[in-house]
C-alpha cells in the first residue's frame, strides 16, 4: 500500500478515484432526495415547469459566471466557489429552509392563483407554494451538470496527462460508479427513521462528503499536482493566452447543419434526452401513485441507483467486446432497442389499465417496478455503451469540426431535448389536465422519437463505418514475366 502511494501517478490515480466517489455519491443521493421531496410534496406535474422555466435559464447562467471566472481568476477559484456555494445552500436547506418550510411556503398567493388561473397550471402554482423544494430540486440538478460532468473532469484534465489518463481514468469510472450504488444504499440506511429524521441524516451525509471532496480537491492541487499543473489550474486563462484563441459562436452551431453526419449525433443525443425526460415524468408520477410516502418512494429510487451503478461496471466492461465483435452500429443501436422494448412494456402496463385488460393496481404496481429496470437500464446505457459509441462517432471528424460539432450536439440534443420535453409535459397538462390522461399521447411520443434515434444510429453507423473502413492497398499487375511463368 505504501509503495503505491509512494508512487506519483498511483498516488493521483487513488485521490481522483476517491474525489470522483464522494461526489458521486452525494450527486445519486441529492439526485434522488430533491425527487422524492417534491414529488411527495408537490406532485410530479411541477417537474416540466421547473425544468423549462428555471433550470434551463439557470444553467446558462451559472455556465456563463464559471467560465468567466476560470478566464479572470482560474480553474481552482472557480470549483473553490462553485463547491463552497453548494456546500453554503445545504446547510442553510438542512438548517432553515426545510425545518421552517411550512412558514415560508406563500399558501394564500398559491390558494389565490389556484381560484385565478385555468385548470392545468396546478404543478406551475406547487412551484411557487414549495419553493424551498424547487431550489433543492435545482441544486442536484446543477450538481449534476456543473459539478459531476463539468468542474471535475476539468480539473482531471488540467492534472492528467495524456498518458496518464489511459491507466487513470478508467479506475475513476469505477469510483463513480460505485458511488453511485453507495449514494443508492443510503435511503435505506436511514429508511426506518421518521421522514424528517432521514432528510436530516441524508443532508449530513450530503454536506459531509461535500466537505470532505473539496478538501481533497484542494489536496490534489496543492499537494499531488506538479508545479505546471499547479500553475494551469491556479492561473487565469487570459494570462495563460495572452493572444487569445478565437471563439466560434455562430460557427459551432452552423456546423450542425452542414452534414447530415452532424445531425444524426444531434438526433441521437436529442432522442435518448426527449424519451428519458417523457419517460421519467409518468414513471415518477407513477410511483407516488402507489407508494406516496416519502421513505418508500426514496427507497425505490435508491433501489434503481444501486442496480444502475453495478450494471454501469459491468456494461462498461462489455462494451469494447461488444465493439470488437459486433462493430459500432450494432453496439451504438443496443441503448434506443433496448429502450424501445422496455417503454413499450411500461405505457402497455398503464394503457391495459385505462382499457382495464389489468386491474388498475396490478397495472400501476407492475408499471412502478418495469420502469424502475427501464431508468436503471436506461441510466446504465447512457454512461456506458451510449457515451463510448457517441464519443467514438466525433474521433474521425477533422479537429476544428470535433471541437465545435460537440459543443453543438451536446447543445442542441441534451438541452434541446429535455427542453422539448419539458415542454411537451406542459401543453399535455393543460390539455388533458393531467399526468394520467395524457398517457396516450406520451406513449405514443416517446416510442415515436425512439423510432427516429433508432434510424438516426442506423444512418450514422453506415456513414461511420465508411470513413473508418481501412482502405484496401491498390493491387499492382502482374509483370508479363511472371504471368509466363
Amino acid at each position: 500500500m505504501l509503495r503505491i502511494w509512494r508512487n506519483h501517478a498511483h498516488r493521483k490515480t487513488v485521490v481522483m478515484t476517491v474525489i470522483f466517489l464522494l461526489i458521486c455519491i452525494v450527486h445519486t443521493t441529492l439526485f434522488n432526495l430533491k425527487d422524492a421531496l417534491l414529488v411527495t410534496t408537490a406532485g410530479a406535474e411541477t417537474i416540466p415547469y421547473i425544468q423549462l422555466w428555471f433550470l434551463l435559464p439557470i444553467t446558462f447562467v451559472a455556465s456563463a459566471a464559471i467560465k468567466n471566472t476560470i478566464l479572470g481568476q482560474g480553474l481552482w477559484q472557480a470549483c473553490y466557489r462553485l463547491l463552497g456555494g453548494f456546500i453554503l445552500f445545504f446547510i442553510i436547506f438542512a438548517c432553515v429552509l426545510h425545518p421552517c418550510g411550512d412558514d415560508l411556503c406563500p399558501t394564500a398567493m398559491s390558494a389565490y392563483l389556484t381560484d385565478v388561473l385555468p385548470t392545468g397550471l396546478e404543478g406551475a402554482i406547487a412551484v411557487i407554494r414549495h419553493w424551498p423544494l424547487t431550489v433543492l430540486f435545482l441544486a442536484g440538478e446543477l450538481w449534476t451538470s456543473l459539478v459531476t460532468a463539468m468542474i471535475f473532469w476539468a480539473i482531471a484534465n488540467e492534472v492528467t496527462s495524456l498518458e496518464e489518463s489511459a491507466s487513470c481514468y478508467p479506475w475513476v469510472r469505477v469510483g463513480g460508479a460505485l458511488g453511485a450504488v453507495l449514494g443508492g444504499i443510503a435511503p435505506n440506511l436511514v429508511n426506518a427513521l421518521h421522514p424528517v429524521q432521514s432528510i436530516n441524516w441524508l443532508m449530513v451525509i450530503i454536506i459531509v462528503l461535500s466537505i470532505i471532496a473539496i478538501v481533497l480537491l484542494r489536496y490534489l492541487i496543492t499537494s499531488v499536482s506538479n508545479p505546471a499543473e499547479r500553475q494551469q489550474l491556479t492561473t487565469p486563462l487570459d494570462r495563460i493566452n495572452a493572444d487569445g484563441t478565437p471563439q466560434m459562436k455562430g460557427a459551432q452551431w452552423r456546423v450542425l447543419f452542414q452534414s447530415s453526419y452532424m445531425i444524426c449525433l444531434a438526433l441521437i443525443v436529442l432522442g435518448y434526452n426527449m424519451a428519458m425526460n417523457l419517460f421519467e415524468l409518468v414513471w415518477k408520477a407513477k410511483i407516488h401513485e402507489v407508494y406516496p410516502a416519502f421513505n418508500d418512494y426514496n427507497t425505490i429510487l435508491g433501489y434503481s441507483s444501486t442496480a444502475c451503478g453495478v450494471l454501469i461496471l459491468i456494461l462498461a466492461l462489455m462494451t469494447p467486446s461488444l465493439l470488437n465483435r459486433f462493430g459500432w452500429t450494432f453496439t451504438a443501436m443496443l441503448t434506443p432497442a433496448i429502450q424501445f422494448v422496455l417503454i413499450a412494456c411500461f405505457f402497455g402496463l398503464l394503457l391495459g389499465s385505462n382499457l382495464q385488460w389489468l386491474s388498475p393496481e396490478i397495472g400501476a404496481l407492475a408499471a412502478v417496478w418495469v420502469g424502475l429496470v427501464q431508468y436503471s437500464v436506461g441510466r446504465a446505457t447512457k454512461f456506458s455503451i451510449f457515451d463510448i459509441t457517441k464519443d467514438m462517432a466525433f474521433i474521425p471528424l477533422p479537429s476544428d469540426v470535433k471541437a465545435s460539432g460537440k459543443a453543438a450536439v451536446e447543445g442542441v440534443g441534451s438541452t434541446g431535448g429535455r427542453a422539448l420535453a419539458a415542454s411537451l409535459q406542459q401543453f399535455l397538462l393543460l390539455t388533458a389536465g393531467g399526468i394520467g390522461a395524457g398517457v396516450p399521447i406520451l406513449s405514443l411520443i416517446t416510442i415515436g422519437t425512439i423510432a427516429v434515434w433508432l434510424g438516426a444510429v442506423q444512418h450514422l453507423g453506415k456513414q461511420f463505418e465508411a470513413i473508418t473502413k481501412p482502405t484496401p492497398a491498390p493491387v499492382e499487375a502482374p509483370e508479363a514475366a511472371s504471368v509466363i511463368a
